[in-house]
């Protein structure tokens, strides 16, 4: 067996489904929504930059904001295979 130490502070890239591009949408939405019933300017981009159909994350972030779609049998937010970024 071989095993890899990694930090869930390093980066992963993933490729976004339709679910997850649609979840993060909401997300930047609901947050806009209360940024600007404080008086403040909402943020433009609600997705990360995606190069190739990739985008790359903070491990942690990404389950952060889409962990909770993330189960057994179901369509995810993300492709299944990810690549992992070690320095």
């Amino acid at each position: 067996m071989n095993l890899i130490q990694f930090n869930i502070n390093e980066t992963v890239r993933v490729r976004l489904t339709d679910i997850g591009r649609a979840e993060l949408k909401r997300q930047h939405d609901e947050l806009n929504a209360r940024i600007i019933a404080i008086g403040g300017k909402p943020f433009e981009t609600w997705c990360p930059e995606e190069v190739d159909g990739w985008s790359r994350w903070q491990l942690w972030r990404l389950m952060e904001q889409l962990g909770h779609l993330c189960h057994i049998g179901s369509d995810g937010p993300f492709e299944t295979n990810i690549v992992l970024e070690k320095e």
